[in-house]
């Protein structure tokens, strides 16, 4: 007897079903469900004509299709979070930085234009354009124009400046003076910036360093805002102040008469105290100097010294050579020195050209200087600070 039961139709499911409404959706798969449960004849006579098929997942949501923005955040002054924004490249905003990165590591301007460079920025945006040396530098030029009117406001605010100011002669033997301003800004915090960096040439008179510092005063426009200027113990800067007092206090613009105009750098004075005392034990200070000139100007030399320092297991200290008008220098050298003391001695008897070994009595004599030098280095280390106040620090002393 044939079977009454009706040949079902394979239903084929759409292949893109993405493209459909959510409703012709919902009815492709009420439909899909109500087949599936329809009995199938299970007579093992009968040939199943419908073959049920694996479902396909499909959402039922149809979302945007435009990407998620990706959010760009400024932070201030401070470091602290500041504005939140939608990202947009900016070619202005880079170019701006990038100068400001030059100058900030003193890179040179043709780093713009190197391949590995100019690869990175790409990796990182497309929207990156090549510039050219001519170009990074016009930047940077641009960028100290638009900073200095930016500081230039800023001081026109501030009712009060102290200045200090230094000379020293680069390896180049060309004289520079440097003209750092001191000021408390409206949130109380204490800020310093160089005004001037400018090459004085020969004679250094105290007239022509006056003369220097004025104009950029005059630049900057503060004239008329000093408290005081700190300056090294010497006597071209004595002439200079004395004439900038006298000139200012012609203006009436100095604060209690000049009589804090004119004030004397503390780690200067420190210096030139420390370096009267090494010159007490000179000889032994030479001493001990020669003798390590003599050792790292060989390799094979302090590679056995070294060996000797290992045997006694000493510090894994290393010889250090000062600089001669850097008192502290000569501390951490001495120090140095004599943690390896017994290695001098024991070296001379490998070395026989070796002829700097300070006696014991001239090694108690260094020690002796070391202790007191350690409290020296602490209090220029203390003294010599930028960013905190040091006038409260040292004037109760005096």
């Amino acid at each position: 007897m044939e079977s009454d039961s009706h040949e079902l139709e394979p239903i084929e499911a759409y292949e893109n079903e993405d493209s459909l409404e959510i409703s012709d959706k919902a009815t492709v798969e009420a439909t899909i469900e109500l087949v599936q449960d329809t009995p199938i004849n299970e007579d093992p006579n009968e040939k199943n004509v419908y073959k049920k098929k694996p479902r396909k997942k499909t959402s039922t949501y149809v979302g945007s299709k435009n990407k998620q923005k990706v959010l760009s955040v400024e932070s201030n002054a401070y470091g602290d979070v500041g504005i939140i924004s939608n990202f947009q490249f900016d070619e202005n905003k880079v170019k701006e930085l990038l100068a400001h990165m030059i100058l900030y590591h003193e890179y040179p301007c043709r780093m713009v234009e190197h391949v590995l460079f100019n690869k990175f920025i790409k990796a990182c945006t497309p929207h990156w354009k090549k510039i050219s040396r001519a170009t990074a530098k016009s930047l940077c030029f641009a960028t100290y124009d638009f900073e200095k009117k930016k500081l230039k406001a800023l001081l026109n605010r501030v009712p009060k400046v102290n200045i200090t100011t230094d000379m020293w002669t680069s390896c180049q033997k060309v004289s520079y003076m440097v003209v750092t301003c001191h000021f408390i800004d409206f949130d109380w915090q204490l800020n310093r910036r160089v005004l001037n960096f400018c090459n004085i040439p020969p004679p250094h008179s105290g007239l022509l360093i006056a003369d220097g510092l004025h104009k950029c005063f005059r630049d900057w426009g503060i004239e008329s805002k000093f408290c005081s200027i700190t300056v090294d113990n010497a006597k071209a800067n004595d002439v200079a102040l004395r004439h900038l007092r006298d000139v200012f206090n012609m203006r009436k613009s100095l604060v209690v008469g000049g009589k804090l105009f004119h004030v004397r750098c503390c780690a200067h004075i420190t210096n030139l105290m420390v370096q009267d005392g090494l010159g007490e034990i000179g000889d032994i200070v030479d001493c001990v100097r020669d003798g390590i000139k003599f050792l790292i100007a060989s390799e094979g030399r302090l590679k056995q010294f070294t060996e000797i320092a290992k045997n006694l297991h000493l510090s894994s200290k290393k010889l250090f050579l000062d600089v001669p008008t850097r008192w502290n220098s000569t501390y951490l050298m001495l120090s140095a020195a004599y943690e390896f003391k017994d290695v001098f001695s024991m070296y001379r008897f490998n070395d026989r050209q070796f002829t700097w070994v300070p006696s014991h009595e001239d090694w108690d004599k260094v020690k002796s200087v070391c202790e007191l030098l350690g409290v020296f280095n602490r209090v220029t280390k203390i003294v010599s600070g930028s960013d905190y106040p040091t006038s409260n620090l040292f004037l109760p002393e005096i």
